[in-house]
């Protein structure tokens, strides 16, 4: 849901996740997820509109719901159920009736604030009947040339019978997948990968940038944007809790 570009696909298709359904209304940012991903799964427009039924089967929901409504430069209203941020609700309406194991979402850390709607976040999920964590990550913590906190949010079925804290701090760098892109080349990830040193779309001392056309649009899209090797970064801790559970669970059948 609120699938953008596509960077929560790219964050967890590294470790084996399928994407098999994707929402978006920003008819830009749908153009590029047919061009990294084609048509197939991308239901493109309102997500008020869209019948559950028509959603396949799926174990994780993933989703950015909008921030404009919660962050510390946009309105600051809160969550409520007749603005931006109120599309929230949407992830309820689609979790109670397609019931996934895993509910996986991302926003502005000014959620926390009070009154901005973290309590709302958890008070809905844990009405349908999931656990809730949530940390504070900057991109910066794996590497990444900016500090961009975000506030990621993990739910669970308590039918999984988790017993763990599944968000870790704890980061190898090499238990990632490279970054990609153009930052400048001053920029050295703690991988050692080094960047372009012009980027594709740039400020310029004399004269209109190149892509002026587009570039709005192009930063509007990465603005909203998740850090794909973040998503993979969080993703492994929610595959390690899987597996553990996994193993639990035959220990359980072979012990009977």
């Amino acid at each position: 849901m609120f699938a953008g570009i596509g960077g929560f696909r790219l964050g967890l298709e590294p470790l084996g996740w399928q994407s098999v359904w994707a929402n978006e209304i920003d008819p830009y940012a749908c153009d590029i997820y047919r061009r990294n991903f084609g048509n197939k799964e991308l239901a493109e427009g309102d997500i008020r509109n869209i019948d559950p039924n028509d959603i396949p089967e799926f174990d994780m929901l993933t989703g950015g719901f909008p921030c404009q409504d919660i962050s510390s430069v946009g309105k600051r209203e809160g969550i409520t159920e007749l603005n931006r941020s109120g599309l929230f609700y949407e992830i309820i309406r689609i979790a109670s009736h397609c019931k996934p194991k895993w509910i996986y979402l991302e926003n502005v850390s000014a959620l926390l604030i009070r009154g901005r709607g973290m309590g709302i976040v958890q008070g809905e999920l844990s009405k349908l009947g999931y656990n809730v964590e949530y940390d504070i990550i900057p991109a910066s913590l794996i590497g990444a040339p900016q500090v961009r906190k975000r506030i990621w949010i993990i739910a669970y079925s308590k039918s999984l019978g988790l017993d763990s804290t599944i968000i870790q701090k704890e980061f190898d760098p090499k238990s990632i997948s490279p970054f990609w892109g153009y930052v400048p080349n001053i920029f050295v990830d703690i991988v050692g990968n080094t960047y372009p040193e012009i980027p594709e779309y740039l400020r310029v001392d004399n004269g209109i940038p190149t892509g002026m056309d587009e570039i709005k649009q192009r930063i509007k899209c990465l603005g909203n944007a998740v850090v794909p090797q973040l998503v993979e970064f969080i993703g492994r801790q929610i595959q390690d809790a899987i597996n553990k559970t996994q193993t639990k669970e035959l220990h359980n059948v072979r012990k009977r």
